[in-house]
């Protein structure tokens, strides 16, 4: 309230002003006052994700006054309380240049979309009870029960009764977050050296609300997932100090951006499920469940949903030099380090980047021919980690449980040495996390661009360009771990009569093993009753051990051909009426490895506006798209 009062007081003083100061050509402004309104039917997180109030008034504010030395200008707009924005700039005797701006969003949110989309009826407590053990008590409402087994009835559970649920203190609550941002930039002229300036930026953002998060909690744990509330308060602080010189045609800037990232709000916690009460009742089933657990501790919580600190330290170099024969170079070069400063072995992950740009311009033939070059090159390095996860208590696989299963008429063994614990021995096995990063790569980026003007009504334009990213410790497919990116272009400018212009553009990518997940996804089935995926509960074999022995399948969604057609028109058929017309085709396909992924979408519109005076013009339009894709789709299918 107290913002709106500072704000309707400045709205004031500008409305009494303005008119005071309309006799000066130097001045222009002006004072609006409104309310907002809205109404909704959906869900409001859709209908109305970026406002927090039903109704609110409204205010707007401009004023922008200069003179041969100094100008400052100011534009305010207020629609709510945390939905309102501030931009203000001045520039003093052409030697001193302030820019600021302030800003509040406010971002509906909602569930997580597993715990909204769920049928009452099928999934009520109500409906399935009596199938409920009488002790069980989950953490909150229970959304969700694993009703796979048995024609879609909870007749014979497995390991666990539970699918989702929802935590006690995430039910029924509001989910949404509250964002400022004030960005301010400064320069300093030297006086009689205008063209060296020293640079200064500050940015400053602060996103504070509620998130609903989930938790994997238990055995085969995407299925048996945990809805929690987590209040959060995140902060972002850089703050930019640099210098820039202009000598003639030579142009050259550095800067150093130092970034802090840190987190206010208390961490959550929730439990992991476990199965000890299994150990005397079902010791088989317990032996093939306890090495699974999420928790190494069973039975206890564990801290989830966390967000790490971190800083960043960024330099960068800039270059611009105009050469004779309309010739432009530019570079820049970048250098960055990023710390999470969550302790994790006792030592922060650091990432490291480089990246150099350089691009050359010309024009040739009289200025009809253009040519653009550009080069890229990216590097990043993480540092190694050396991890170790060990369970604190010695359950084992034992070999005679586990049977032979016959699947297209091979019989499959368990691969024991795959157990968490030493099948003879009974001790724990160590489990060693790869320190390698498979963020580690290099990046190679490079492209020629030419546009020929055959004459004022028609322009051809063409293009090539090469990308390759290749990885030092992850392979997209089988032994590879470099993408290659293939990319022509081609394009007309027309402009046949007076008044009506268009543009025809093309664009083909071929892409050499792009990223994919290899050996990833679940052998195929053709039955959901198949009695390795199903377990009976009467000694039929359980599919546990042969889902991940199994896996053979290579999927990716990223396109390994696209496909890119555009058209635009334009047309001015008389002084105060436009039209436009544009229509685009796009076609991606993968069918490399097992994916035979397939996307296609058509989208086409027209717009337009008419110009009745300077103050009044009406726009219109229209556009209809329409995707379709084919895609094989994995899932891990379990009977717990």
């Amino acid at each position: 309230m107290k913002k709106l009062k500072i704000i309707m007081f400045i709205c004031f003083c500008l409305g009494f002003t303005l008119p005071l100061l309309a006799a000066d050509k130097n001045i222009d402004g002006y004072v609006g006052v409104g309310a907002f309104l809205q109404g909704d039917s959906d869900a409001l997180d859709r209908a109305a994700e970026y406002y927090e109030d039903e109704s609110s008034p409204s205010f707007k504010a401009y004023l922008d006054t200069y003179s041969d030395s100094s100008d400052f200008y100011l534009k305010g707009n207020y629609e709510g309380e945390y939905t309102n924005d501030l931009e203000i700039k001045g520039n003093f005797l052409r030697l001193i240049s302030v820019d600021l701006d302030y800003n509040q969003l406010f971002h509906r949110k909602d569930y997580d979309r597993l715990f909204i989309d769920y049928d009452k009826t099928n999934f009520s407590p109500l409906v399935a009870m009596g199938k409920i053990p009488a002790s069980a008590k989950p953490d909150g409402q229970v959304w969700g029960i694993n009703k796979f087994i048995s024609n879609d009835t909870v007749t014979s559970p497995g390991g666990q009764w539970f699918g989702f649920e929802q935590d006690s203190s995430a039910v029924d609550k509001d989910y949404y977050i509250k964002r400022r941002e004030v960005v301010s930039k400064a320069s300093l002229a030297m006086p009689n050296l205008e063209t060296l300036k020293l640079n200064f930026s500050g940015r400053f953002e602060n996103r504070e609300g509620y998130e609903h998060k989930t938790a994997m909690v238990g055995k085969c744990t995407a299925c048996h997932v945990r809805g929690l509330r987590k209040h959060v308060d995140e902060t972002t602080r850089d703050l930019t100090a640099g210098v820039s010189y202009v000598a003639g045609p030579v142009s050259m800037s550095y800067s150093h951006m130092k970034r802090d990232f840190y987190v206010s709000n208390s961490s959550i916690s929730t439990s992991f499920d476990n199965v000890e009460g299994l150990r005397t009742t079902m010791p088989d089933k317990y032996i093939a469940f306890a090495p699974r657990l999420n928790s190494e501790t069973y039975g206890t919580t564990a801290e989830v949903a966390k967000t790490p600190e971190s800083t960043k330290d960024m330099d960068t170099i800039k270059l611009k030099v105009d050469l004779p024969s309309y010739t432009t170079f530019a570079g820049s070069f970048t250098t960055s380090n990023i710390s999470n400063d969550d302790t994790y072995s006792n030592e922060d992950v650091e990432l490291d980047q480089d990246a150099l740009n350089l691009r050359l311009t010309t024009h040739l033939l009289d200025r009809k021919l253009s040519l653009s070059t550009k080069f890229r090159y990216v590097e990043l390095d993480r540092d190694y980690i050396s991890a170790e996860l060990q369970k604190n208590e010695a359950y084992y696989f034992q070999p005679a449980f586990y049977k032979p299963v016959n699947l297209g008429g091979v019989d499959y063994l368990f691969d024991k040495s795959k157990a968490y614990f030493n099948t003879v021995t009974g001790e724990p096995i160590h489990f060693h996390v790869e320190g390698d990063s498979t963020y580690n790569r290099e990046q190679y980026l490079t492209g020629l661009d030419t546009v020929y003007r055959l004459s004022k009504k028609l322009k051809f334009r063409l293009g090539y360009e090469y990308e390759s990213i290749d990885r030092d410790n992850y392979d997209v497919y089988y032994n590879e771990t470099q993408t290659e990116r293939n990319t022509f272009k081609a394009g007309i400018d027309f402009k046949p009569i007076t008044n009506f212009t268009g543009r025809l553009n093309f664009k083909y990518s071929d892409i050499n093993s792009p990223f994919a997940h290899p050996d990833s996804g679940c052998i195929q089935l053709t039955s959901s009753k198949d009695p390795s995926v199903i377990y009976s509960g009467s000694g039929a074999p359980a599919a546990y051990p042969l889902v991940y022995d199994l896996r053979n399948y290579t999927g990716s969604t990223s396109p390994s051909e696209i496909y890119d057609y555009s058209l635009n028109l334009s047309w001015l058929p008389v002084e105060k009426l436009s039209l436009s017309l544009f229509a685009k085709y796009l076609d991606t396909k993968n069918d490399e490895g097992n994916t035979n992924w397939d996307y296609d979408a058509y989208n086409l519109g027209f717009d337009g506006s008419f110009m009745f005076n300077e103050k009044f013009v009406l726009s219109f339009g229209y556009s209809y798209e329409i995707a379709n894709t084919d895609s094989k789709l994995s899932v891990g299918m379990y009977a717990g």
